[in-house]
């Protein structure tokens, strides 16, 4: 169990949230709790410590990264101004048509192709209202994004961003 202020959730579960199930992701996110860890058991600040660190310095990165030679040139450049223009880890289409003027980038991507991207990357997902359900691709392939919305911000870059949970 991993303690997040005055509750506890499932460690595995909370482990997993921070990640997009890669292993490579999963690599450098116990990487980072390594590196806070000291001689013992691991502590749950130690944890999150750890996975807060992975999300900014490894996930945010990898995601900026892996958009170089698929999206343009000025989107890539400006994909963390985007994410920082959102208003919170749930968010509708309008918001992300804001978030895409706001950082320069609405000329150069349609909303439904920035998303899409996002979606397979596994930055956003799809998020069902009525369930209180989020479908996000690395999570099950057979998904499609919803191009109507709304979405939710991933996890582990909700915290990277430190914008607000919804």
């Amino acid at each position: 169990m991993v303690k997040i202020g005055n509750r506890k959730t499932d460690a595995l579960k909370y482990l997993l949230d921070f990640t997009r199930y890669t292993p490579r992701d999963m690599t450098e996110l116990f990487r980072s709790i390594q590196g806070r860890a000291n001689i013992g058991p691991v502590t749950s600040e130690q944890v999150r410590a750890g996975a807060d660190s992975f999300a900014t310095n490894h996930l945010l990165h990898e995601i900026i990264s892996e958009s170089v030679g698929l999206l343009p040139e000025v989107v890539t450049s400006r994909l963390e101004q985007f994410f920082n223009a959102l208003p919170a880890s749930k968010f509708e289409k309008s918001d992300l048509m804001q978030a895409m003027e706001e950082s320069a980038i609405a000329d150069a991507i349609s909303a439904s192709d920035l998303g899409e991207y996002l979606f397979l990357q596994g930055a956003i997902g799809n998020y069902r209202i009525s369930r209180g359900y989020y479908q996000f691709y690395h999570r099950r392939h057979a998904v499609s994004f919803d191009k109507n919305g709304p979405w939710s911000l991933h996890v582990g870059l909700t915290y990277a961003l430190n914008l607000p949970f919804s």
